[in-house]
């Protein structure tokens, strides 16, 4: 059966909505492993402010992913060991990661929570059962400001891909000289996944932004605005957790993300709610 982890991290673990969409995250884990075909938990890593100064902590996401990877043993085929830090008490973190035996790998922001259980279900087993694809990605808003796809809500195999993967983002974020400035300034760790992710966009599934991605999202919902909304969606699913597990049937050739980029809009649509 395969692992699939849900990785949220923060160094404000009072905040509000984070509060908020680890309970929702927590109770799609919960409801997922009652379909028995695989087996969810989730995990909160608490960001080490002293660790990561120098760098805001949006980019120091990119060591806490990279982290899980290299420290895992995870592959669709073989697998050993254990998360220190899955389910349990959502307000502490584990601080540390000992060796993992997770398949997968659903990354969301502090703001980014599963809206639907159902079609999560069905993308994870569409990556499980393609070899040649590494992870899913929604597009950013097809503004030109924007980069290429979000890195607040994605899916990736835990294999020696991703791990290469993130080595290379790392080194980007450390040797690129000429970007330095997103180490600290927007698009912070943005910029360097989704250089990457566009420069070898062949090995993912790409999907239109409001798939995995934006505040009205289908699958993930990823409400970077921090409007009342983001609330109002959130206590949605804590109150009639129902919401979380309703059957949504995507016509998924027509959910794939078809665009060039660069955006060439200045202005358009940004799923403001």
């Amino acid at each position: 059966m395969s692992k699939i982890t849900i990785l949220q991290t923060d160094n404000r673990l009072k905040l509000d909505y984070l509060l908020l969409s680890q309970q929702v995250n927590k109770r799609a884990c919960d409801y997922l492993n009652l379909q028995g075909d695989l087996n969810y938990k989730y995990m909160f890593i608490e960001l080490n402010n002293e660790k990561y100064k120098n760098i805001h902590p949006a980019t120091a996401k990119i060591y806490i992913v990279n982290d899980f990877l290299q420290k895992s043993s995870g592959d669709l085929q073989k697998s050993s060991g254990d998360l220190q830090k899955s389910s349990g008490d959502l307000q502490k973190s584990s601080g540390d990661l000992q060796k993992s035996s997770d398949d997968i790998l659903i990354f969301l922001d502090s703001d980014a929570w599963v809206q639907n259980c159902h079609c999560l279900n069905k993308i994870i087993n569409m990556l499980i059962n393609d070899s040649t694809k590494h992870g899913c990605y929604s597009r950013d808003p097809y503004i030109k400001k924007n980069t290429y796809v979000n890195s607040g809500s994605f899916i990736i195999k835990n294999n020696e891909y991703t791990k290469n993967m993130y080595q290379k983002i790392v080194e980007s974020l450390e040797n690129d000289t000429e970007n330095s400035q997103y180490k600290n300034s927007w698009p912070y760790d943005q910029f360097y996944i989704s250089k990457y992710i566009f420069n070898n966009k062949n090995d993912f599934n790409i999907f239109i932004p409001e798939i995995l991605n934006t505040p009205l999202g289908l699958v993930f919902r990823h409400n970077w605005f921090k409007t009342p909304q983001m609330y109002t969606d959130l206590h949605n699913l804590i109150n009639e957790p129902t919401k979380l597990q309703q059957i949504i049937h995507l016509d998924f050739d027509n959910c794939y993300d078809k665009k060039d980029f660069p955006n060439k809009e200045e202005y358009g649509y940004q799923y403001y709610v």
